[in-house]
């Protein structure tokens, strides 16, 4: 029997999804406003190139109905807004998503960079309640990006799952871009993690 899309993608990011909870730990993420801002500025680093890319897609035909597309591509403008509430600086990116190794199946790196984004949304949400108690940051003043869709989070996550099991695309290619947008995170979220080591070692 064929594997579901989504049961590919959930199969060969596994190791990648594993590491990124052993580089965040919620405890020094919530350790202070000020750690969770550095948190912030890491995310916003990971977000908004992936998500830039997919907007730039999304005015295509190539881009195929994600339910709900205009209400979902809004993390980046989340993360501004809690890193305004609390008075961080927002990130410049040094660099942009590389389109040369994705120009071949637009369509298919679209779905794979919206599965990871999505899928973030998801366990971000568990978090969002430690964040409420721990520093006091709701959705209105710093905690916007965690809170994901609120109520709405986890049927948000069945509509995208119901998307993937209408598609045929190439599965490889699909694996393939959200494989590279784990390693974004990964990426961003590692160096975050070693400055927040080194500082608490210099204190």
């Amino acid at each position: 029997m064929q594997k579901s899309l989504h049961s590919l993608l959930r199969e060969n990011t596994r190791e990648q999804h594993e590491r990124l909870h052993e580089i965040v730990e919620v405890e020094e993420l919530l350790a202070s406003s000020h750690a969770y801002g550095a948190a912030l500025q890491a995310y916003y680093r990971a977000v908004a190139p992936l998500e830039q890319f997919l907007l730039s897609l999304q005015a295509t035909e190539h881009t195929g109905e994600m339910p709900d597309a205009a209400a979902r591509l809004k993390k980046t403008d989340w993360l501004r807004a809690d890193l305004a509430a609390l008075g961080r600086a927002v990130p410049e990116l040094d660099e942009r998503v590389p389109t040369d190794p994705f120009a071949a199946f637009p369509e298919a790196t679209y779905v794979g960079f919206a599965y990871v984004l999505e899928g973030m949304t998801l366990g971000a949400m568990q978090i969002s309640k430690s964040i409420q108690q721990q520093l006091q940051l709701t959705a209105e003043n710093g905690a916007r990006f965690f809170t994901g869709y609120g109520s709405q989070t986890r049927e948000m996550w069945q509509q995208f799952q119901h998307y993937l099991a209408d598609l045929s695309l190439p599965s490889q290619s699909v694996v393939s871009a959200a494989q590279f947008a784990f390693s974004k995170f990964e990426q961003e979220l590692a160096a975050y993690r070693e400055l927040s080591v080194r500082a608490c070692r210099e204190d």
